[in-house]
């Protein structure tokens, strides 16, 4: 097991005379009536790593909340009340534009945005982080992408063991915990920034989105794991330091990638 340091942290490097989109496109794939936070978190956050261009696909109404909150979210409006394998087509569109999807943030776990999920990952080819709740419907060898990322904690884990005899070599797992875990294949990591603090909602959307904002840059998943885990702990302990108790608000603020 490797301990990471700050040295493990590779960035990618933004060219003098770049253009807007030059440093990757994101398309997050989440959110619900109750949740609507959650998807702007994790745009908030892959802005944060670097990312030009952050889009979100999300239901009718959500997407119209998600506008409210922050206006350099690109929001494409679903015609639906929920995600069900209906939508699978119309963000299939979406993603076509992306260089990477986030798919999972406050999307829901009814049987049909579970089948929504299934039926995504089935077609979607583009680099993926796979977050929240899209991790309890993953069955990881049906995912057509190569390159893929999970972000579960301890009980999103246990969901996806449940679903997957087997891990296959090519998915990066970074466990989420008081010491984060990143596994793909035989390399093993672990990841000791953070504080008990950081245990409030909206923490791992915030992960979730700097890990996916690196990967659409064309970082590859276990860097963008390993660059996600190191700095959104050494983010928590600077928001410790400066507010105490904090929320992922906070946890953003303190953001320096």
């Amino acid at each position: 097991m490797t301990l990471v340091t700050a040295k493990d942290v590779k960035l990618p490097r933004r060219r003098r005379n770049a253009h807007k989109g030059e440093q990757g496109r994101l398309l997050i794939v989440g959110g619900s009536e109750d949740l609507v936070g959650a998807p702007v978190l994790a745009a908030k956050a892959a802005f944060r790593a670097g990312c030009d261009v952050v889009e979100v696909a999300a239901p009718w109404k959500v997407a119209w909340a998600i506008n409210t909150h922050d206006a350099s979210i690109i929001a494409h409006k679903l015609r639906c009340k929920a995600f069900s394998e209906a939508q699978v087509p119309r963000v299939l569109a979406h993603a076509k534009r992306a260089d990477a999807v986030l798919l999972g943030n406050g999307l829901g776990r009814s049987p049909a945005q579970r089948a929504f999920v299934r039926g995504l990952l089935r077609e979607l080819d583009k680099p993926v982080v796979i977050d929240a709740d899209a991790l309890h419907a993953t069955f990881l060898d049906e995912v057509r992408s190569d390159l893929v990322v999970c972000t579960p904690h301890g009980k999103e884990y246990e969901s996806l063991v449940k679903n997957n005899k087997a891990i296959p070599g090519r998915v990066v797992i970074l466990k989420k915990g008081s010491t984060d875990v990143i596994t793909q294949g035989r390399n093993h990591y672990e990841n000791r920034t953070g504080v008990p603090e950081m245990a409030v909602a909206g923490t791992g959307d915030v992960l979730a989105g700097l890990a996916a904002g690196f990967l659409a840059q064309g970082v590859t998943p276990l860097r963008s794991a390993i660059n996600a885990a190191y700095l959104n702990g050494k983010a928590g302990e600077r928001a410790k330091k400066k507010y105490g108790n904090f929320s992922a608000e906070e946890l953003l603020l303190s953001l320096r990638a």
